[in-house]
């Protein structure tokens, strides 16, 4: 079994600081580079809090640029936000994606690391340096780093 990042637990306690007891309607939001662990780490604290976790690589149409089926996304996550019950959401460019479906993360975690392979990576980058997601998070925690192997 995969071990949850380092930190993972000190999220789970911060988690549930801002979950009110009515698990009012919460947005967590987890951003990070290709590769960092951000899938795991959702998936991780989705199972320990009992509410799904939809990945943004399942609505990607597009990589360059980076097109997301937000239609879609926002039936997904509206539905659940509308009826007053929390969802953790994961990708890159996460923050872009929220604004796209007209929502706003209650909860931010920035995942450091990633691919610095990816053909991603520049506007992963380009991305993190106009929207600095690891500055605006909530929570932030060390994940994978790969770097090009000789």
């Amino acid at each position: 079994m995969k071990k949850p990042l380092p930190g993972s637990e000190q999220l789970l306690a911060r988690v549930k600081q801002a979950l009110t007891p009515e698990w009012l309607p919460l947005l967590i939001v987890i951003d990070g580079a290709d590769g960092c662990g951000k899938s795991s780490l959702a998936s991780w604290l989705a199972w320990q809090l009992g509410m799904p976790a939809v990945q943004l690589d399942l609505y990607l149409t597009n990589l360059h640029p980076m097109q997301w089926l937000t239609s879609e996304l926002a039936r997904v996550v509206n539905h659940r936000i509308d009826s007053n019950r929390p969802v953790i959401v994961d990708g890159v460019c996460a923050l872009d994606v929220i604004d796209q479906i007209k929502r706003k993360a209650d909860f931010l975690v920035f995942v450091r690391g990633g691919d610095e392979t990816s053909a991603l990576a520049p506007q992963i980058l380009a991305y993190q340096s106009r929207r600095r997601p690891d500055q605006l998070a909530q929570f932030t925690l060390e994940g994978y780093i790969e770097t090009l192997k000789e």
